[in-house]
């Protein structure tokens, strides 16, 4: 005999009263979706998976701790957001009375979307919850009983976003806002939105996206979420595609027999043994980039192998493509949307020096004269130093130097290179110095690293730290003079350092500076490829930082890099030298150098460019 019995109307009360109250029981009791996973695509009830659990009680802690629901989602595609979100603006409108909701797409097709969600809710949910939750459809907006509904909407002009009080807002691939708009008007739009929310403990603003690159209005709110700061009401909530059930590695586990080679490779880069890693790596059928990512994000063999098919398939070979569509972290998916200065074995490459960093580092504000006669950071702590590696008898370093304006902006930044081992050994990054006490700390550099050849931008914003260099007397500098004698100051000023004051010279600079990076040379510094992973392709073969970017680190690094080719080419005999053609500006230089004609290259520039026998 079953146990099984009608239910009574105090039952109906009680099973009512928990929908009202708990959102996870009325998402599995009254609404329905479409599993697209399944063949026949049936109507199932919506059992959340975890990461719709995470993305929906994220925001319901929020209201627990009596704050406004706030939130930036930024996503994998598939994993569910949309719809649980959608689910949850439901269950908000259901259960609460006069309730003004808002969902808000930038494409029509995804607006279609939004309103099939709703759509499949209300004419799916079981009969005898439909005169409670059910809302009744007009066009593309939905109605309760209650006085509550449902709008969508395709987003426009700035002004198609102004609307009355709202309490509930879900925009839905807020990234794609900015595109087809003018520079700034998806702020507007979003600024329009969001200033019609009533600000009561239980309205709800739900931003979510996949990424579109570092760039548009979700770029940067996601990211100043990040940072935490006081009176920003908005939580950020990430999901990679590792952290969703429907890539975990229980779906794609590795395969029994490449379980010890996998444990190795992980337990061999942890302990710095990049030798035996990269061995690893070349059993599995690992490249580099995937190599980094299963140590990094802690992918599986299945998983890797996924994604590698993934990107050949579907997105015919363009990783890019692909990490904007399915992340491993929040850097990777900003840094998909654009085409980066560097390729991606190069970044993984940096990315494992900038993690294995000398667990010695020095750290400190200020490179100091000793009292016993050498040089030393000062004892006062700070980090714009980081000494990677001291100087070592016999090699030869150059230093790169880029001015900042030190007033809390833009950074100044020195790059310290040992030639010999091609690598970085020092890093000065401070945005309050001054530009006429910037000099101290790179010729305190330059003298200890064993007179170090120093290249700095020339520019208008360096003048006054150049002035202070010209005066020092310091010998060992980079001179862009054309043959000319340097009896006025003004020539004097104009002719040290890199002239990077043209789009020309400046993409001469970094197409130097990428074909050394792939050349390869190792980087300590997690601040330089914080910058470099977001130094991209801004059109055709220019390359610069985002707006609101920086790219101080890059620079420098690549005026020192430029300072190694520049100089004679010391034996490294690990290294393959590359002949290649000269620039325009080396053609230039030559030319008024030695109009006759000949020469090598270094010897012609060496004609011309001022700069003394370097002390030994």
């Amino acid at each position: 005999m079953s146990d099984v019995r009608p239910l009574d109307a105090a039952d109906k009360r009680l099973v009512l009263r928990r929908c009202l109250d708990d959102f996870w029981f009325y998402n599995e009791t009254v609404l329905r979706a479409i599993d697209e996973s399944a063949p026949g695509f049936p109507v199932v009830p919506l059992v959340a998976r975890a990461e719709q659990r995470i993305i929906i009680d994220t925001v319901l802690a929020q209201y627990q701790r009596g704050e406004m629901m706030r939130a930036w989602l930024l996503k994998a595609r598939r994993i569910g957001g949309t719809l649980i979100i959608q689910a949850f603006q439901h269950w908000m409108c259901a259960r609460s009375p006069r309730r003004s909701a808002l969902s808000v797409a930038h494409f029509r097709e995804t607006t279609k979307n939004v309103v099939a969600y709703n759509n499949t809710f209300n004419d799916q949910m079981p009969v005898p919850f439909q005169k409670y939750f059910a809302a009744k459809k007009l066009g593309g907006d939905f109605y309760w009983p209650n006085g509550s509904r449902i709008r969508t909407k395709t987003a426009g002009s700035p002004e198609s976003a102004k609307s009355e009080g709202t309490s509930f807002i879900h925009m839905s691939e807020v990234a794609s806002y900015h595109i087809k708009r003018p520079a700034g008007q998806d702020e507007q739009f979003l600024e329009g939105l969001m200033g019609s929310i009533i600000d009561t403990p239980d309205s709800v603003i739900f931003g979510e996206s996949t990424s579109s690159g570092p760039n548009g209005c979700f770029w940067d709110r996601f990211m100043k979420a990040t940072k935490r700061e006081k009176g920003n009401r908005f939580v950020p909530i990430f999901f990679a595609f590792q952290d969703s059930e429907l890539y975990s590695q229980l779906m794609y586990p590795t395969p029994k027999e490449e379980i010890p080679t996998e444990a190795l490779m992980r337990e061999s880069y942890a302990r710095g043994d990049l030798q035996t890693y990269k061995q690893c790596a070349n059993r599995l059928g690992y490249s580099e980039v995937w190599a980094h990512r299963a140590v990094t994000f802690g992918l599986s063999a299945g998983q890797v192998r996924w994604a590698v098919e993934k990107v050949v398939s579907d997105y015919n070979g363009d990783l890019r493509r692909f990490d904007r569509n399915f992340p491993c972290s929040i850097q990777i998916a900003f840094n998909a949307g654009e085409r980066s200065a560097f390729s991606d074995e190069v970044i993984a490459g940096w990315r494992i020096g900038s993690e294995n960093a000398p667990k010695n580092t020095m750290f400190g504000d200020s490179l100091v004269l000793l009292e016993t006669g050498g040089y030393g950071l000062d004892a006062d702590g700070g980090s714009s130093w980081r000494i990677y590696y001291p100087p070592v008898e016999g090699h030869e370093y150059v230093i790169g130097v880029d001015v900042g304006g030190g007033t809390g902006n833009d950074n100044s930044a020195i790059q310290v290179i040992d030639r010999h081992t091609r690598s970085q050994v020092a890093e000065y990054m401070n945005n309050h110095i001054g530009r006429s006490d910037l000099h101290h700390q790179f010729l305190a550099a330059a003298k200890w690293y064993n007179n170090a050849f120093i290249v700095i931008e020339n520019e208008p914003g360096s003048i006054v730290t150049i002035d202070k260099l010209r005066l020092s007397g310091y010998p060992n500098v980079f001179m862009n003079v054309t043959g000319e004698s340097l009896y006025r100051v003004e020539q004097q000023l104009a002719a040290i350092g890199y002239p990077n004051r043209s789009q020309r010279r400046k993409q001469e600079l970094m197409e130097r500076f990428i074909a050394e990076a792939n050349r390869g040379f190792q980087v300590h510094s997690e601040r330089f490829l914080n910058e470099a992973v977001r130094y991209r392709e801004v059109k055709p073969d220019t390359y610069d930082h985002p707006s609101r970017g920086k790219s101080d680190a890059v620079i420098a690094m690549a005026l020192a890099w430029f300072g190694d080719w520049f100089l004679p080419s010391i034996r490294r005999p690990e290294l393959r030298q590359v002949v290649r053609a000269l620039s325009p500006m080396e053609r230039d230089m030559a030319r008024a150098a030695n109009p006759n004609g000949g020469g090598l290259r270094t010897r012609v520039l060496r004609k011309h460019v001022y700069s003394p026998q370097r002390p030994r």
